[in-house]
């Protein structure tokens, strides 16, 4: 009686060793800066959205203001 016929194994593909994950630059504005994250209502995003444009302002700069707000009303440092 003829032996079944020797299939070899196949071998999983090889990759690449995982390495460090890639770093981008970080902008020169955002050193020594933490991001702080927030969820509002669509309402209110776009209402910030018409205040930046109308003001010719960036977003982050009303975010900081508002920040600034909160921290003057606390008696506190305006940092931000």
């Amino acid at each position: 009686m003829p032996s079944d016929p020797v299939i070899p194994a196949r071998e999983a593909p090889r990759t690449a060793a995982p390495g460090p994950a890639t770093k981008y630059p970080k902008a020169s504005t955002r050193e020594g800066k933490r991001v702080v994250t927030a969820y509002v209502s669509p309402e209110a995003f776009r209402q910030l959205k018409v205040i930046a444009a109308g003001e010719d302002a960036q977003i982050q700069d009303l975010l900081a203001e508002g920040l600034n707000a909160v921290f003057e009303k606390r008696g506190l440092s305006r940092i931000a």
